[in-house]
């Protein structure tokens, strides 16, 4: 209908051209050389080159003109003069027959195609020779069009240099043969030479012309399968500055540059870049030009030098150089092609001129160098030979003739006179012959000869000279591998480089790392990550970490996993070594003690001793001591069972041989009483049993510890993450914990049947309770840290700076502004809101913004230059002014800007002018509100009031313009200013500082004198504000600033605009901004609220009315790509139509997606000639793609039999975008479509009214237009009639001219919407108003030459292109003109194909494009309106790889687009919050990963607390604790008494104090560890326990010389007085006190945060700062307990009943034996239980001291009082 609707629309203009004459415009005659023959071969030639038009302003009739003589293309024509004649001189090549040949040449590519018209013409005065085919042209897209006119008429058309991959299409090219490779040859050639060299990061620079944009589109297509990835393609212009091309080549990281580009482009590029000191790429050249050694130059050589390419194999053509050097004019007169060349080469003239010199004619060619005689290589005239050739052999077969028969096609013969073109076609295809230098040509089924390149490499030399070298060869016919042969050290590289140039985006990623995939970089950009702890990769370029085993661990580069070492207690260890050592030692002992008692066992004190329990004894002791050994060594099943059973047994055994011993002592004593016989029943019989029966006990826990769950080897992997901790399983914990207890109830049993605030100075009254201050950061951050020290509260309403929440720094610190922090958590959440992924950032230097604008002026060439569109200026006002004038001033309006609140909204930057670079803006600033009462308080400011304050003087002073005089100044004045009178007042004047409607920070400085007003008033009441209490529990004289600082913290309260005012830990406010907007109205910038950020709770949230925002314009934005990225179709399919339409639209797609997040699964095309199986093809790439979206940039008659045949293979789920081609293409409206095609979207042109024109439509008869054969051809369409006498005898009736127009006619007559027509309808009133408004020219004022004016009567069409450019009016409320371009303004119809209550498709308006918006505007969409795919409400999904949700990283698939990735979940301790996470961010150091690996969560922090074990550690030190004071309150009670008295009571009560303290100091290891816990632990520990051991020590001493003293002449008891003891006491404690003040000073303990032994927890725990000085106060105490050991053991046979150095040296014993064990259990203790184990061994020492020391004698004072005596004591009572 549209096409109907286009030719009746034009009969509004139609005019009656009978008495008009036509004149040819333009020039013909383009024939250059020829000869006459039987048959004629013609070619196209640009011999000339350079076209350009003069005078396109078309104020006078441009003129075309050539500039420049194209010598190549000249020695092209001779080439085929040169085949011609020789062919002519053979005798076998057709016989009896002559080839002439007319060569014409065209300069630009309409004329070429006119020259080709011509050639098809011929001579008409001429009808000698038959064309028989055509040679040329060069340009692949010159070839296409003149196939296009050829083929039509069935003529071959071979060319010679036309490389163009589409022109192998025969469906489009049937006549078409080339002698040059395809251009797809070329690229495969190209992309294994990059492969070969592993250039996997290249850069492209391409034309317009065809042979450069099909080829790169096809070199884009195929470099994904050789992994090739393209940094950037750049088409480059001649009429366009190269700036992007520039930039490209000096920044780019890519080093190799592939120029695809026809020679007459490559030309002007290297003309245009001689000139940019480009010189580190390595370029590689296209076929078209890499043999031309006259591009080069001095100038060039760092572009040349090295470059690369495939060229046409060289070849030898016998006597063709002879033949070109034959050129002469004199020869040759007739031909103004060899006069010009002639005249061109020796720079003269035939025609006698003043300024040139005369040509002879007889001028030697080869004595001035010149293109034309460059000889060197001729490749691509053997291609002109070889075609030639072609057709001369095609030719001579065709006339062959056989038995009435063609030889090779069967078919009959033809004479010389049948000779038709299209039969030449055919014998083409069968051509097959050997040239005369060896080469076999013949042509494959898509007329290409045979694929063969060389491999060149220009070397040029230091005086500019260039030798194109071969370095190898391509051959297509070789197998792949073997096909690209290289000789890589004949090679000179490019770029100043003199090893293989690398050119990769990034580096391989070496084993041990990972790929990790870059969303917004192609495949080749990937990340290196170092593969997390615990995993590796050994292959390079790996995309995943492989987890080692659990047994395994990475080696130190991650690329092996190793066996992790293997720890447990073994004999070659120190550790190992020394206990096996002890337990040699105490065996070898309890041997010996063995062999002496069963030596003298019959001596009195062996059999007095129980003989027979003393050897049971001694072997279990030796068992004991064997038991160790079983703790040493690797283990295995057999030792970690007989570990602690044997171990278990063995105590118990000895145990119960001293419980044993034990009774039978103790019977033995109780039967001295009289009629006490329990000695009789406890005989050697029940000692044995007793025995065994203990121990049985013990056998029996331990059997059924091994049956039910027996201790196993483990592999502990727990604490540490690098090695394996073999030990021992304990299997069941209570069968463990029974046989320790059992032990401790045996030992217990034995043991028992054998035998206790800061003070602060008071405070001034404060001057100042707080400061409200300061409003610059740089200020506050002074004050604050001025002020801290002194607890004085500083309040800011302006400062913002992110430091000033450092509370270690300054505590003090408070602000009613929110922190900078939260700004940036604003401008980052705005920044993701609109996807804004590349953005710059512009800082000041100073504390606010930090590194910013140094020099502006290299920030505007930064601005320029860079390719960012969204910048975030964080600078003050003043800062950034002058740059943003400097920005106005360069006209830099592309820009974005997001603003900090320090600008924004500041009145200095908003005006008009700066509007122009600025307009649009967006930032936040804190929220505004408008203070009652506060306008009357600034009004009522008078110096005379307040005559004190100087500020309110000077004030008064700027605001009136006058002098405030008191009374005191009167005498001192000097009259430069005028005075005020006094009655002057602040109420009429209107200036800004009295707008209280707009208060942001002056709001601020409100709510922080609230703030403290609110602290105060809780420090005098005690209470909130909110309880109405007049009673002052304190004055004002006892506040502090401390006191202050300390309320500002808890200050909680609503303002009177019900806004909450509080302080966070770090003294910030709740965050509030409101989002600002740079807007234009009334002619004034106005900032206007377009959203709001807050906190609720701890989570952020943005708010933005983005239908109010305005935005920069921008006008480049394609609205299918808006399309696209608006649904989130990131994995789309891309068809097209096989045309100029199709291959540009995909191209500009293409380009504007770069940079988004869609990628392109597929590009296919469909062919011009509908091919079904190539259709079929496409269709299965679409039915197995994952790509649900398909774009089409197709017309409507491609599009009709694929969707016919698209419906048939019944394909569904498809959701179609349509370009405006088909999108509301009627045919396609049937109901048979909707299943497959419902819910297609697109643009559509839009829509217009015309009025008028369903009449005029109804008007259209052949009686009105009787001479339209238009008219008569759409009735006959419209009714299926006849109105020609010719079908007289057809069946169909004859029109009439009368019928009527039915409903069947809709399509016709349809004219509520027309869409194409309604742009022809506009076209015709832009060409009716251009003329109208040249008709209206007035004589002398016009546009043209000399001002005048076209003649009405004699119009030219280029008189009309100045009006039309101009033109501009208004249509049906729209704006109709042309931009430079051409182009109109872009308005399109969103259009949803949905279905209509018929059952058929409707075309339904769900949006529009509207190109005059900003940008960001122009798409606007209904979404509820629109029916998917499927006939679905919910947008489809189109991604090739599912988002990875969060707790999950992408990782790329090797070969993939950036779209097509794996989730692969995070490791532990790594978490990604974020869908689509590129990367898993390791949790800080105090943090670990959820189950989910979406959050860090705190470690759980373990420490030695008050749980279970903590608890029970508290009771017993309570209790220990408890029993000491007893013991001491029993002693001080009983002092008095003999056995008090005569054991030292003041040396007791230090012990009972002493131990006391000890007992107390294991507290000090549960609870968290803070800096004085772990100072004060092992000092507290080490002094209290020397001080216990230094008295025990005096007491010893004491105990030794008292008995010694009874010897005669010995008085060392003087020497061992009681000032003596103390001295004793003081000295030794003092000693430890000295080594723990050193440990203090040097390097005390101090809380640290273990994360070695558990990743996922924090053991909290103390480290010893100094381990030297923690085992010198091991050493020393153990130093006393030894010394003390030693005088007690020597005075244990001293006489007397008690003697006290019998306990001591039991107390040492048992002291000694905990320290001991307590080493090897502290250093193999993992975290907390280390602290749980030397409180332990503080707690059992601490019992041991007091058990062995105090419990006897408390014994015999509160139990046998009547021991309590002198002489019991010393031996001397009576039994």
């Amino acid at each position: 209908m549209g096409q109907v609707t286009i030719c009746l629309l034009l009969l509004l203009v139609g005019t009656n051209c009978d008495n008009q004459t036509c004149s040819f415009i333009g020039r013909s005659g383009y024939l250059e050389f020829s000869q006459k023959g039987d048959f004629i071969l013609a070619g196209v030639f640009s011999i000339t080159s350079t076209r350009s038009l003069l005078n396109t302003d078309y104020t006078v009739m441009p003129q075309e003109i050539c500039t420049k003589w194209n010598y190549r293309e000249l020695r092209f024509a001779r080439t085929v003069m040169f085949t011609i004649e020789e062919i002519n001189k053979d005798q076998k090549l057709l016989p009896g027959m002559t080839l002439g040949y007319r060569l014409y040449n065209g300069c630009g590519g309409e004329n070429l195609i006119r020259a080709a018209l011509e050639a098809l013409n011929g001579e008409r005065e001429d009808c000698s020779g038959k064309m028989i085919g055509l040679v040329g042209h060069s340009s692949s897209g010159l070839s296409q069009y003149i196939n296009y006119i050829l083929s039509s008429m069935s003529v071959p058309h071979l060319s010679h240099l036309s490389t163009c991959a589409c022109l192998s299409n025969k469906r489009i090219y049937p006549t078409f043969f080339r002698t040059v490779p395809s251009d797809f040859f070329q690229i495969t050639g190209l992309l294994q030479l990059m492969q070969h060299f592993d250039w996997r990061w290249v850069g492209i620079i391409y034309t317009v012309e065809l042979y450069a944009s099909e080829g790169t589109e096809t070199f884009l297509k195929l470099s994904k399968q050789y992994g090739i990835c393209v940094e950037y393609y750049l088409m480059y212009f001649k009429t366009r500055r190269p700036d992007k091309i520039v930039k490209a080549l000096k920044t780019s990281s890519s080093k190799v540059v592939l120029l695809f580009m026809g020679l007459s482009y490559t030309k002007s590029f290297l003309s245009t870049f001689e000139e940019y000191n480009i010189t580190d790429k390595q370029f590689i050249g296209s076929e078209s030009w890499i043999t031309q050694v006259n591009l080069a130059s001095m100038k060039r050589k760092s572009l040349l030098q090295g470059v690369m390419g495939l060229a046409v194999p060289e070849a030898i053509v016998p006597g063709l150089a002879d033949y070109l050097l034959r050129l002469n004019p004199l020869e040759e007169s007739q031909s103004e092609t060899v006069m010009g060349v002639w005249g061109d080469i020796f720079d003269c003239t035939f025609t006698p001129s003043n300024t040139s010199k005369v040509c002879t004619g007889s001028e030697d060619l080869l004595s001035i160098p010149n293109p034309y005689t460059d000889f060197t290589t001729l490749r691509t005239e053997s291609n002109v030979y070889t075609a030639v050739y072609s057709f001369a052999h095609a030719l001579h077969s065709l006339l062959q003739c056989k038995n009435k028969l063609n030889p090779t096609t069967g078919k009959a013969c033809v004479s010389k006179s049948e000779v038709q073109p299209k039969d030449l076609v055919e014998h083409l295809y069968h051509v097959n012959f050997t040239t005369s230098n060896g080469e076999t040509v013949f042509f494959d089924k898509n007329g290409d000869a045979a694929s063969r390149y060389d491999l060149v490499n220009w070397q040029i030399s230091e005086n500019g000279s260039v030798e194109i070298v071969s370095i190898g060869l391509y051959d297509t016919s070789l197998p792949k591998g073997v096909n690209l042969q290289v000789s890589e050290s004949r090679i000179k590289w490019g770029g100043g480089n003199t090893k293989v140039v690398r050119s990769v985006c990034r580096e391989p990623c070496p084993p041990g790392t990972r790929k990790a995939i870059n969303k917004n970089r192609p495949v080749c950009c990937f990340d290196c990550f170092e593969c997390p702890e615990g995993t590796i990769s050994n292959q390079t370029d790996s995309v995943d970490c492989i987890e080692c085993a659990p047994e395994l661990w990475p080696n130190e580069s991650k690329d092996k996993c190793l066996s992790k070492p293997t720890e447990y207690l073994s004999y070659k260890e120190i550790m190992g070594t020394l206990l096996t050592i002890f337990s040699c030692i105490g065996v070898f002992l309890s041997l010996l003690v063995f062999i002496i008692f069963f030596t003298h066992k019959e001596t009195p004190i062996v059999k007095a001793n129980n003989s027979e329990l003393s050897f049971l004894l001694l072997f279990s002791l030796k068992l004991c001591f064997l038991c160790s050994l079983t703790f040493i060594g690797r283990p295995s099943e057999w030792s970690c069972m007989l570990r602690h059973t044997a171990f278990g047994i063995t105590f118990v055994l000895c145990i119960s041989c001293v419980l044993g011993k034990t009774m039978l002592v103790v019977l033995a004593f109780r039967a001295t009483l009289p009629g006490n016989n329990m000695i009789k029943r406890f005989g050697p019989l029940q000692q044995r049993f007793s025995v065994l029966l203990v121990t049985s006990v013990q056998v029996i826990i331990c059997i059924l510890w091994l049956s039910t769950n027996p201790p196993i080897p483990k592999k502990n992997m727990k604490y540490y993450k690098e090695k394996i901790i073999l030990e021992c399983a304990l299997g069941s914990v209570v069968g463990f914990w029974a046989v320790l207890g059992y032990i401790g109830t045996t030992l217990w049993a034995a043991l028992a049947l054998a035998g206790g605030v800061t003070t602060h100075s008071p405070a001034c009254a404060p001057v100042v309770s707080a400061l409200i201050a300061e409003s610059g950061s740089s200020q506050s951050l002074a004050v604050a840290e001025t002020l801290g020290p002194f607890h004085v509260p500083v309040v800011s309403y302006f400062s913002t700076c992110a430091c000033l929440s450092d509370r270690d720094k300054f505590p003090t610190f408070f602000r009613t502004i929110p922190s900078d922090y939260f700004q940036a958590k604003a401008l980052a959440a705005l920044v993701k809101h609109f996807n804004w992924q590349w953005i710059g950032a512009i800082q000041s230097d100073n504390d606010y913004g930090r590194n910013g604008v140094s020099a502006f002026i290299q920030e505007i060439k930064n601005l320029k230059s860079s390719s960012v569109k969204v910048i975030l200026a964080f600078v003050p006002e003043g800062d950034f002014y002058p740059l943003m004038l400097e920005i106005v001033k360069q006209n830099i309006t592309e820009i974005q800007w997001v603003a900090s609140e320090a600008w924004i909204t500041a009145s200095r930057p908003s005006t008009p002018e700066v509007y122009q670079s600025f307009g649009g803006a967006l930032g936040f600033v804190v929220h505004k509100r408008a203070i009652p009462n506060l306008k009357p308080f600034l009004t009522n400011i008078n110096p005379y009031a307040d005559p004190k304050i100087a500020f309110v003087k000077e004030f008064w002073e700027v605001m009136l313009g006058c002098t405030p005089m008191l009374n005191e100044e009167i005498e001192r004045y000097e009259p430069t200013k005028e005075i005020c009178t006094g009655n002057e007042t602040l109420k009429d004047l209107d200036d800004v500082f009295f707008d209280v409607t707009q208060l942001r920070v002056s709001y601020n400085v409100y709510n922080a004198v609230y703030a403290v007003a609110h602290a105060l008033h809780q420090l005098l009441f005690c209470q909130t504000a909110s309880n109405i209490t007049n009673k002052q529990c304190k004055t004002v004289s006892e506040i502090t600033p401390k006191q202050v600082t300390e309320n500002l913290k808890k200050v909680k309260f609503q303002n009177m605009f019900e806004d909450e005012i509080f302080f966070d830990a770090n003294g910030n406010p709740p965050p509030f901004y409101d989002l600002i907007n740079w807007q234009m109205s009334g002619g004034k910038v106005q900032h206007v609220t377009v959203g709001h950020f807050s906190s609720v709770n701890g989570y952020y949230k943005l708010r933005i009315n983005e239908e109010n925002i305005v935005w920069r314009s921008e006008k480049k934005v394609r609205a299918i790509a808006q399309l696209l990225v608006r649904f989130n179709w990131t994995w789309i399919g891309l068809i097209r139509g096989d045309h100029e339409y199709g291959r540009f639209a995909v191209q500009g797609l293409l380009r504007e997606l770069q940079g988004s997040k869609v990628c392109v699964a597929y590009t296919e095309m469909i062919p011009l000639l509908y091919n079904q199986k190539r259709a079929l093809e496409i269709m299965q790439v679409m039915r197995t793609s994952r790509a649900k979206v398909v774009v089409v940039f197709s017309a409507e008659g491609e599009m009709t039999p694929f969707l016919r045949d698209y419906m048939e293979q019944n394909i569904t789920g498809i959701q179609w975008v349509a370009s405006e081609a088909w999108i509301t293409a009627s045919v396609f409206s049937g109901s048979l479509y909707y299943p497959y095609l419902g819910g297609t979207i697109g643009f559509g042109i839009r829509t217009g009214y015309i009025p008028g024109l369903s009449d005029f439509l109804q008007r259209v008869t052949p009686h009105v237009y009787p001479n339209n054969p238009l008219v008569k051809e759409l009735w006959e369409a419209l009714y299926g009639c006849h109105s020609s006498v010719s079908f007289s005898e057809s069946d169909l009736p004859f029109c009439s001219g009368n019928e009527t127009l039915l409903e069947k006619h809709a399509a016709y007559m349809n004219t509520s919407s027309p869409r194409v027509a309604y742009n022809v309808y506009k076209a015709v009133y832009a060409v009716a108003h251009s003329l109208h408004n040249m008709f209206l020219c007035q004589p002398g004022q016009g546009p043209f030459e000399n001002r005048s004016c076209a003649q009405g009567n004699d119009i030219y069409p280029w008189q009309l292109q100045q009006y039309l450019q101009d033109v501009e009016f208004i249509m049906n409320g729209e704006e109709v003109n042309f931009d430079l371009k051409g182009d109109s303004v872009p308005y399109y119809d969103i259009i949803n194909w949905q279905r209509g209550t018929s059952g058929n498709i409707e075309f339904v308006p769900v949006g529009l494009f509207d190109g005059t918006k900003a940008a960001g505007q122009e798409l606007v969409i209904e979404e509820d309106r629109i029916i998917w795919a499927g006939h679905q409400s919910k947008v489809p999904v189109s991604v090739c790889s599912v988002s990875c949700a969060p707790g999950s990283r992408k990782a790329v698939r090797r070969g993939e687009l950036v779209c097509c990735f794996d989730c692969i979940p995070c490791d532990s301790g790594k978490i990604s919050n974020e869908t689509d996470s590129i990367e898993c961010r390791e949790c800080p150091e105090d943090f670990w990963s959820n189950m989910d690996r979406t959050a860090c969560i705190l470690k759980k922090v373990e420490f030695l607390a008050y749980d279970t074990v903590g608890i029970v550690l508290t009771v017993i030190t309570v209790v220990g604790a408890c029993l000491t004071i007893t013991v001491l309150v029993v002693f001080i009670y009983h002092k008095n008494t003999p056995i008090v008295r005569m054991n030292n009571s003041e040396l007791s009560f230090f012990i009972l104090l002493s131990l006391t303290l000890c007992f107390l100091c294991s507290l000090v290891f549960i609870g968290e560890p803070t800096t004085w816990s772990c100072m004060l632990r092992h000092t507290a520990f080490s002094i209290t326990f020397s001080l216990c051991l230094s008295c025990i020590l005096g007491k010893t001493l004491v105990v030794l010389a008292a008995f010694t003293a009874t010897k005669p002449g010995n008085n060392i008891m003087k020497w061992l007085g009681p000032n003596q003891q103390r001295a004793i006491i003081f000295i030794s404690t003092l000693v430890q006190v000295v080594i723990c003040v050193a440990w203090l000073i040097d390097a005390p303990p101090h809380p640290s945060r273990n994360t070695e032994y558990e990743r996922s927890k924090i053991i909290l725990e103390c480290n010893n700062g100094s381990s030297l000085a923690f085992w010198c106060v091991l050493g020393y105490i153990s130093l006393q307990a030894g010394l003390c050991f030693l005088l007690a053991f020597l005075a244990r046979k001293l006489p007397g009943n008690f003697n006290e150095a019998k306990f001591i040296t039991f107390s040492m014993l048992i002291f000694s034996a905990v320290w001991l064990a307590f080493i090897p259990a502290y250093i193999s203790s993992p975290g907390n239980y280390a602290d749980a184990v030397e409180s332990f061994a503080i707690l059992a020492s601490s019992f041991g001291l007091l058990l062995c020391l105090f419990v006897p004698k408390c014994y015999i004072i509160l139990l046998k009082p009547e021991k309590n005596t002198k002489q019991h004591l010393i031996g001397k009572d009576k039994k």
